[in-house]
């Protein structure tokens, strides 16, 4: 063969293995089929207690063995073939999946929705919190509706080491403590407390507390002790293993219920049962008292029936909440509650001890049945040579038995003689003293009868010409004189046995007479009557100073008779703020002129009201009486 035959054998034996090639090539790969994994439902809805089988195969491969597996058993189950069952409402993921003979895996996910055939209302429990004794299980019984959820329920303890709880709802007591049970199922659940208790030691504990009732407060002052008194709800509830806790230890400390102050400052205590029933107390320790002032008398005189009230003050002034005790010493003499009121019961004497932390302090107190603190305006009469006889001052003082007098009245014999008669039925035998306010017939004219007929200790005056007969007879009835102004500052005074007689305007003289009158306070168990005299319009700025000294007042006789061109202005009525107004005028009467300054609540008694011989204002105890 040529060359060239060669060639062209040589090209088509080529040709001829190439497409013997590609035919075998082609025959190979249409007999291979590739294998694919389709799923027809990937969403599946379902109610509880319904199967679905899941549509799900291998493609190209009938005889393909999948595989199921669900993320959420407690929703549903799924089996080999697919099948899934609805056991409670919620989501499930069910894997499908498959392993081609090359070992690549397959895999498809199918989305399972649960709903209930009926929703579930409610989850509840037969009882209250558990108390059970360790190593002894009892059985949960939760209330559901409807009833065919109780197998569908999930139990979970909260610390297994002191309870653990299987899947039917069966409870352990492993150790003594306690914690928590939950009971759910989806969006439902509930809870129980868990108390385990160790018989051996607290073998009666058999009814739990539902609350505690105690004070929230509780003020103390350092060093001072106090216990805590609670109840617990039920009243038969078991009252061991009470925790009382401190917020800070450094102020309080607490020993078998009772609370000691340690210093000053404010805390909480907090009281908790065995089964978390919890209050608190708000605690405030005050600072420790150091001394306790008696601010009332310390020797007091009382009727029989009458009361009186024993005052005090307390170092620091700030202290809160400290306990003041009193205690009488003849209790069928005298008694006392416990805001320091002493009420007479009989003739005697008993010594009242009060009593604040480690200080002691007494009061002594005489019965009697002639102890009186009373202020007697007398009436003057209608006498046919004065028309304003019945605008005089004669003002008798009764203090314990002691009788002294400011002003007498009239000069008149008939003005005279009423006011002797009222002091003869009163049974005055002597005045401790008179004491003249100024140098008018109305103020001074009954002095020297008096003295002329009742003995008298002392005569207290200004020095006035007019007074020359009135000093004519105390000298010859021996009366010694005291000169005010030479005698006493403003604010300066004397006592009259339970009385406290303060003397103001003393240094002014002058051609207007009533401007010159002598004012007085008297203070007596607590109370202050101001007695004004005649003091003028023209005295307004005086009295509005005085009456800044003074303050409130109980008891005010009006500044001359309460006539318009008194002394009272507004200024001075709200300051004194009297509680009562006395008023020796026969003519004025209503609220103008003067009047007008005081509220119109404000008590006005006048000597023309009167049905008696005089008014009198009683300040012998814890309340003033006036009768007239």
């Amino acid at each position: 063969m040529n060359k060239k035959t060669i060639n062209y054998v040589i090209y088509i034996t080529i040709g001829l293995i190439v497409i013997f090639a590609s035919l075998l090539l082609f025959s190979i790969i249409k007999e291979k089929k590739v294998e694919e994994l389709i799923l027809n439902t990937p969403i599946v809805n379902i109610e509880t207690q319904e199967s679905k089988k899941i549509d799900a195969y291998v493609k190209n491969n009938e005889e393909a063995i999948l595989d199921y597996k669900t993320n959420a058993r407690d929703v549903i189950s799924v089996d080999k073939d697919g099948n899934v069952l609805g056991l409670k409402e919620g989501n499930a993921i069910v894997r499908i999946s498959y392993t081609t003979k090359d070992n690549k895996e397959l895999f498809k996910e199918c989305n399972v929705v649960v709903k209930d055939k009926i929703p579930l209302q409610s989850i509840s429990l037969t009882k209250g919190d558990l108390l059970i004794s360790k190593g002894s299980v009892y059985q949960l019984e939760p209330i559901i509706e409807p009833p065919e959820f109780n197998k569908r329920l999930t139990y979970e303890s909260l610390n297994e080491d002191i309870v653990s709880v299987s899947d039917k709802g069966i409870v352990t007591a492993n150790n003594v403590g306690n914690t928590s049970v939950n009971i759910s199922y989806n969006d439902k659940s509930t809870s129980i407390k868990v108390y385990v208790i160790d018989e051996s030691i607290n073998p009666h504990i058999t009814i739990m507390p539902t609350s505690i009732k105690v004070s929230n407060k509780m003020s103390l002052i350092v060093d001072e002790e106090k216990k805590i008194n609670y109840t617990l709800e039920p009243a038969d509830a078991d009252r061991e293993n009470i925790i009382m806790s401190i917020k800070d230890n450094n102020i309080i400390k607490i020993e078998n219920d009772i609370v000691k102050a340690l210093s000053i400052g404010q805390t909480t205590i907090n009281l908790k049962t065995y089964n978390d029933i919890n209050t608190n107390i708000d605690v405030i320790v005050n600072p420790k008292v150091n001394d306790l002032k008696i601010t009332s008398k310390e020797e007091l005189k009382l009727n029989v029936g009458s009361t009186s009230i024993i005052t005090y003050e307390l170092d620091p002034k700030d202290v809160v909440g400290a306990k003041v005790s009193f205690e009488s010493s003849n209790p069928n003499v005298a008694s006392i509650n416990d805001d320091g009121t002493i009420t007479g019961l009989s003739i005697g004497e008993a010594t009242i001890t009060i009593k604040c932390s480690s200080i002691t302090k007494t009061v002594k107190v005489n019965v009697g049945n002639n102890y009186y603190q009373k202020i007697h305006f007398i009436k003057q009469t209608i006498s046919n040579k004065s028309q304003d006889s019945e605008a005089g001052d004669a003002i008798l003082l009764e203090s314990n038995g002691h009788f002294a007098m400011i002003d007498t009245g009239y000069k008149e014999k008939v003005d005279n003689e009423f006011v002797y008669n009222y002091l003869q039925k009163k049974n005055v035998k002597k005045l401790d003293f008179i004491l003249i306010t100024h140098a008018h017939n109305d103020h001074y004219g009954g002095a020297s009868y008096l003295m002329s007929r009742i003995k008298t200790d002392r005569l207290y005056i200004k020095s006035d010409n007019e007074l020359a007969w009135v000093l004519d007879m105390a000298i010859s009835k021996k009366v010694p004189v005291t000169y005010i102004e030479k005698s006493f500052k403003d604010g300066q005074g004397f006592t009259f046995d339970d009385m406290n007689i303060k003397l103001y305007n003393t240094q002014e003289n002058g051609r207007n007479k009533n401007l010159t009158s002598v004012l007085e306070l008297i203070e007596v168990n607590g109370y202050k009557v101001f007695l004004t005299g005649d003091l003028p319009r023209d005295g307004i700025d005086y009295m509005n100073k005085v009456s800044k000294i003074i303050g409130k007042v109980n008891v005010l006789k009006m500044p001359h008779h309460g006539y318009f061109e008194c002394a009272m202005s507004i200024t001075s009525a709200k300051t004194l703020n009297p509680d009562y107004v006395i008023v020796t005028n026969k003519f004025t009467k209503g609220r103008t002129g003067c009047y007008a300054n005081f509220s119109s609540k404000i008590p006005i008694y006048y000597n023309k009201d009167s049905t008696k011989s005089a008014i009198v204002v009683d300040l012998s105890s814890d309340k003033i009486r006036i009768s007239k």
